[in-house]
This record gives C-alpha cells, structure tokens and sequence, in this order.
C-alpha cells in the first residue's frame, strides 16, 4: 500500500488532484486507515495509469470515469485503443516538427489547403494516364478497373488528415501534386523494387524477425526518397501508414494479395520504424 503522498511522488500528480479523483469517483483509493489517510494498492495504480493515458489524449474526466466504469470495459483492448491513439497523436506532432525544421532550413510554405476538387481530378487523370502508357492489365487486375483506382485515389486525397499530411510532407500543394504526378507510377525499376520490399516485410511478419522488418522498412524509405526526389519522406510514409490502417480499399486489395492482416502489419511496420 501507497499513501496518497507517495502516489503523488511517484506520479507527478498533485495530492489535490488525487483528492479530486476520490471525490468525483474517478479513482477512490483502495482504503482509509482510521485516520482518514488514502492508501493505493497495485490494482489501483494501475488504473491511474490508464487514466493518465486518456488525459495525455486530453479526454475529459466524465469520459473517463463512464468508460472505467462500463461493465463490458476489457483492459487489454482499451490498451490497444490507447496505444493507436497516442501514435496518431505523435505522427501529428512529428508531422509539425518536421514542417517547423524545414522553415528552419528554409524550405518555407505558407499553404495548409487540402487538395481543391480540380487538384484531385487533376492527379487522377495523370495518374490513369500514366497506367495507360505503362502496364495496363496489371493495373486493372490490381483495381478492378480504371474507373475504381479512380474513385480509390479520390478517397484518399480527399481525407482531410492525408491530404494535408502530404503537403506538409512535401513543403507545397504544388510539390505533393507534382510527386504524386511523376513520380508514383515513374517506371524506372519501381515494380521490382516494391515486389522485393513488400515480400520482405510479409516474410518479417511471418517469421516475426523484428530484423528483417526494419531492414525492409529502411529499403522502402529509401525507394520512396528516390521516387519523391527528396531526402526527408517521414511524414510522407506515416501518412501512407494511415492509408494502410484506415483505407478499406487498400485493407482489402493488400489482405487479398499477400495474407490477411498484411495491411495492418504494413502500417504498423511503418509506424515502429519511424518511432523509435
């Protein structure tokens, strides 16, 4: 057992805020002694524990509280909920770091606006065009059809989260356009390059050889630094992490091609890279 006092050293929150959470139900300490004196035993440290996981994700108390007390509450998934939320939440601050050291080395921009309709439509009918010059039947057996990466890529741009996440990736709406335009479907070895890197990082899977998937998530920075023209392309690939994790339509092309659960290995591969 922990007097209030101790918890408080050891956690960095005040014993007001600990009374507070007594008073509001939040988190009652596991017994008063005669005295009137809180004690904390294990259970009910780690508890507080998730509670500080939720106030780092600036939920409110009452969410808290309703959600510690549903009686369907499983403690592993809620980790598991955390956890994704808290990297979303350090991709975004990395996302701004990286912009903020750009300005810094003076690659400046002043254009936070998503992709207009027209900017979209635009990188859709390069893109279709660029696939009509260079392999069609293995594009539409990918897609389904020309008219489906269409409306896929639509999907995409038009998320709010992706489509500004590429501009600050980029420095420039105009530099993501063009990337996107020139560079994803650029025919220079790009196809037998992918196939390596993916088949790699599905093997890691597989085998769980942490190794190797950090060696075949180092292979696909580079490919996307030499596709991008571009030394730094780390907000760039989280947010193509986020597509990976989010995007059924490419859960499901991905799952299909190389084994279910591939997408979310993908993403998250990505993620633990770029983390460390």
């Amino acid at each position: 057992m922990r007097t209030v006092k101790e918890v408080s050293e050891i956690t960095g929150i005040s014993i007001r805020t600990l009374r507070y959470y007594d008073e509001i139900g939040l988190l009652k300490p596991t017994m008063l002694t005669e005295a009137n004196y809180r004690l904390y035993d294990d259970e009910t440290l780690e508890k507080l524990q998730q509670i500080l996981f939720f106030r780092e994700l600036e939920i409110p108390l009452s969410d808290i509280k309703s959600i510690l007390e549903n009686p369907n509450f499983d403690k592993i998934q809620l980790l598991g909920t955390q956890k994704f939320l808290l990297e979303l939440k350090r991709n975004r601050l990395n996302g701004i770091i990286d912009l903020i050291t750009n300005i810094m080395n003076g690659i400046s921009t002043t254009n936070f606006e998503v992709f207009a309709d027209d900017d979209i439509q635009k990188m859709i009918e390069q893109a279709i065009k660029r696939i009509s010059e260079d392999d069609p039947p293995e594009q539409l057996n990918r897609f389904g059809s020309i008219e489906k990466y269409g409306e896929y890529v639509a999907t995409v741009l038009k998320n709010e989260y992706i489509a500004n996440g590429m501009i600050k990736g980029y420095g420039s709406q105009e530099k993501a356009m063009q990337a996107f335009i020139s560079g994803v479907w650029d025919k220079t070895s790009r196809k037998e390059d992918e196939e390596k890197i993916y088949r790699q990082i599905i093997e890691a899977k597989n085998t769980k050889d942490e190794a190797l998937e950090k060696q075949a998530i180092k292979m696909l920075e580079e490919h996307w630094k030499n596709i991008a023209k571009r030394e730094d392309v780390r907000s760039a690939l989280l947010k193509i992490a986020d597509v990976y994790l989010q995007n059924d339509e490419l859960i499901s092309e991905t799952d299909n091609r190389w084994g279910k659960g591939s997408s979310k290995f993908i993403g998250q591969a990505i993620q633990r890279y770029f983390g460390d």
